[in-house]
């Protein structure tokens, strides 16, 4: 497989453009480091990190769905995820 340097650029320069946008939680620690000064935006910054570090720890974990219908078992059963399985154009009578 190769990949064509424009489009390994174009990814790159994406992923930059998203990654560089101010989001929720950068506007919630900037505004707080300017009412709270530098030690009270370090607080709102260790919480929102480790937030993530636990919603992380849980994933790598292996969490399970609450109930038991929420992953398809072999064959696609959500009817989201039937259409690019293909069995949704097969029970529909298209090939």
């Amino acid at each position: 497989m190769s990949f064509d340097g424009g489009a390994i650029g174009g990814a790159f320069a994406v992923g930059f453009a998203l990654g560089a946008a101010p989001g929720p939680v950068q506007m919630l620690i900037l505004s707080e480091t300017a009412k709270r000064g530098l030690d009270g935006g370090l607080c709102v910054m260790l919480g929102a990190n480790l937030t993530l570090l636990g919603i992380l720890v849980v994933l790598a974990l292996g969490s399970r769905p609450s109930r038991p219908g929420l992953v398809p078992s072999g064959r696609c059963r959500w009817s989201a995820v039937s259409s690019c399985c293909g069995s949704a154009a097969s029970s529909s009578g298209r090939s």
